[in-house]
C-alpha cells in the first residue's frame, strides 16, 4: 500500500498504514469497526469474497515441557486446507522459545525468560495487528495470569480465544516427558511446573 491516506469504508477511520507493513495476509481488520478489509480494494472481505468475513481465532496451547504442545500446533496448521491457507495467509504459531532460536538451534539464556514472554506477546499483537484469522500461542501457561496478556489482545482485538490443555501433571507425565523434551529442561523444574500448574 501506498503512504496516501486510507479509510475504512463502514465506519471512516483513518487506517494506517504502517499496521499493512511486515506480515501481509489479504484482509485487514479496522481497528474501531473490526470490519475485515481487502488490502487492495479496501472494501469488506465479505463483500469480496461472497460469504461473512472470516472468523478470527487465537489457539492458546498449555502443558509442561514435553506434552507435545508444539506438535499439536503443526497438526492444527496441517489440519487447514490447502485454500485456508492460501486465501489469506491465515495462521501463525507464536512461542516464546523462538526468541532462543539461533541459526535453527535452541539456545536457552537463563534470565531472558521474560524479554521471550514479551516478543512474543508482541508478535502476537503484531499479527492481530495485521488480521491473521488463526493465532496459536504455544507456551507452557502453567499458571491463568500467564494466558492473561493474550486474552486482553484477543478481547482489543475481537478474536475468537481457544485454550486447549496438552498432556497431564502426574508423576507419569513428568517421566514420559523427561525422555522425550527437547530443551533439557532440569527435573526439578519439570516437577516445579507440574505442582504448580492451575487447571
Amino acid at each position: 500500500m501506498n503512504a496516501e491516506a486510507k479509510k475504512c469504508p463502514k465506519c471512516g477511520t483513518e487506517l494506517s498504514v504502517m499496521l499493512f507493513m511486515g506480515v501481509q495476509p489479504e484482509f485487514y481488520t479496522c481497528p474501531a469497526c473490526k470490519v475485515a478489509l481487502d488490502l487492495v480494494t479496501l472494501h469488506p472481505v465479505a463483500a469480496v469474497i461472497g460469504a461473512e468475513a472470516p472468523t478470527k481465532e487465537l489457539i492458546i496451547l498449555r502443558g509442561l515441557p514435553g506434552s507435545g504442545k508444539s506438535s499439536v500446533a503443526r497438526q492444527i496448521v496441517d489440519g487447514m486446507t490447502q485454500k485456508e491457507r492460501s486465501i489469506d495467509r491465515s495462521v501463525i504459531v507464536c512461542s516464546a522459545d523462538d526468541y532462543f532460536m539461533e541459526d535453527g538451534r535452541y539456545v536457552y539464556k537463563p534470565g531472558e525468560q521474560h524479554q521471550a514472554h514479551l516478543a512474543c506477546q508482541m508478535s502476537v499483537d503484531r499479527s492481530m495487528a495485521n488480521g491473521l484469522r488463526v493465532i496459536i500461542v504455544d507456551n507452557t501457561n502453567v499458571k491463568k495470569e500467564h494466558m492473561r496478556p493474550y486474552l486482553e489482545l484477543a478481547e482489543k482485538y475481537g478474536y475468537k480465544v481457544s485454550i486447549k490443555a496438552i498432556g497431564g501433571v502426574g508423576k507419569e507425565d513428568v517421566e514420559k516427558y523427561l525422555a522425550r523434551q527437547v530443551h533439557g529442561v532440569p527435573r526439578e523444574t519439570l516437577e516445579r511446573m507440574a505442582r504448580e500448574y492451575e487447571e
